[in-house]
């Protein structure tokens, strides 16, 4: 259900504009950027293929990209071996 929330919210924020993402709780309370706000909104940029707007909404997420995807690809190998 998180996974299909995020791709609708996602989608929302693409086609129409409609920000219904949740708001990051640690900014919400302190009141000031962790280090994984904007990721969701670097990887929509990203998506709309404006590079330049994603690494400057947060560059993180070239690092944890490649990482997630590697270890999505691992997992997925190892699973379909056994």
């Amino acid at each position: 259900m998180l996974v299909f929330y995020f791709m609708s919210s996602v989608l929302l924020v693409i086609f129409f504009d409609v920000d219904a993402l949740i708001p990051c709780v640690f900014k919400t309370i302190f009141h000031f950027d962790c280090l994984g706000c904007g990721l969701t909104s670097a990887f929509i940029q990203l998506l709309k293929l404006n590079i330049k707007e994603a690494y400057q909404t947060n560059a993180l997420l070239f690092v944890v990209l490649p990482i997630g995807t590697y270890v999505f690809l691992k997992d997925l190998i190892a699973f379909s071996k056994s």
